[in-house]
């Protein structure tokens, strides 16, 4: 039993153990799971956007289709929802893009805490 450890015993009259986890480590693993609860988060983002694209590209699709034998009405939705393919495309370009600086982030506080 250490010095503290015995100052506190006699204090408080029972056995007591005190845990002495560096501040720095507490900090690294707090940011940690801060981390984690992040990329949780982007990856259900990530997962929604996926699905919202799928069915632009098959509006996308649709509306094509339909300019290629329309009128100008039909062109201009084809436009419109090409626009938003291409919206959604570059929405999950972004969230791949902070995905990888998470993950890195993290590799990063694992190996201070290893």
């Amino acid at each position: 039993m250490s010095v503290a450890e015995t100052a506190v015993s006699a204090r408080f009259g029972a056995p007591f153990t005190v845990s002495f986890v560096p501040v720095a480590m507490r900090r690294h693993e707090k940011k940690l799971f801060a981390l984690n609860d992040q990329l949780v988060a982007l990856r259900a983002e990530r997962q929604q956007v996926e699905a919202e694209l799928t069915m632009h590209r098959h509006i996308n699709d649709d509306a094509q289709r339909d300019a290629a034998g329309g009128n100008a009405a039909d062109r201009a939705e084809a436009h419109e929802t090409a626009a938003d393919v291409a919206r959604f495309e570059r929405h999950l370009r972004r969230l791949d893009a902070s995905e990888r600086k998470l993950e890195e982030k993290r590799r990063r506080l694992l190996a201070r805490l290893d």
